[in-house]
């Protein structure tokens, strides 16, 4: 799995499924996390999920043939990019993508508020208690969400809330009009960006296992 956080992300993670107990598929990480975004960059963390993917294949219990990516928020973006350029993975699934993130960069905001401005006055860009820092505002500005993913053939499944407030369903929407008919997105009513309720995330965790156990399952 690749979690980007709730909002821009502080960890990487790398996952599957494998065979638990009586042969029933479980979900499984890698954790590669680092603390802050101070000095972060997305294209840092597309290196980083494929030096996780390269340490996943390599564990004895992995099928190579049979990986999947999931990603959440800003992490969502970095799998679906990885996904595209990476060969071998086996199924894609996005939990509230924030795709809008380079749009709102580019035109210099972000929760409506100027990032030269705060960057100037403090140094970083504060979204909610994490440190966005100038090298990050400028990788993201110029990242091409949708052109860079759309390259994957292989199945998508993308999950999002019809309540979330972080990362508009438009933007979302638009990763169906650059895959191939290989995408499907689910909206859940109610949700949330962080799927902040047990309700909400139960449906999440159920629709994402429903998804890999179809495309990663022998």
């Amino acid at each position: 799995m690749v979690s980007g956080g709730v909002r821009l992300g502080a960890s990487l993670l790398g996952g599957g499924v494998d065979a638990g107990p009586g042969g029933r598929p479980r979900l499984w990480t890698l954790s590669a996390a680092r603390a802050g975004l101070l000095c972060a960059r997305t294209s840092g963390e597309i290196t980083e999920t494929r030096a996780v993917l390269e340490a996943v294949r390599a564990l004895d219990f992995v099928d190579p043939e049979r990986i999947g990516l999931v990603g959440m928020s800003m992490g969502g973006v970095v799998a679906g990019i990885v996904a595209a350029e990476e060969p071998g993975i086996a199924a894609l699934c996005l939990w509230s993508p924030a795709a809008v993130a380079p749009f709102e960069m580019g035109r210099g905001y972000l929760k409506g508020r100027s990032l030269a401005a705060e960057i100037e006055e403090k140094g970083y860009f504060d979204a909610d208690g994490h440190r966005v820092s100038a090298a990050l505002v400028e990788d993201l500005a110029g990242l091409d969400v949708y052109g860079r993913s759309g390259a994957y053939s292989g199945p998508v499944h993308i999950l999002h809330g019809s309540k979330d407030e972080i990362a508009p369903l438009e933007y979302v929407g638009r990763y169906l009009d650059h895959y191939d008919g290989n995408a499907e997105l689910e909206v859940v009513d109610g949700a949330d960006h962080a799927w902040g309720s047990v309700p909400h995330r139960t449906a999440l965790h159920r629709s994402t296992l429903r998804f890999l156990r179809r495309h990663l399952q022998s």
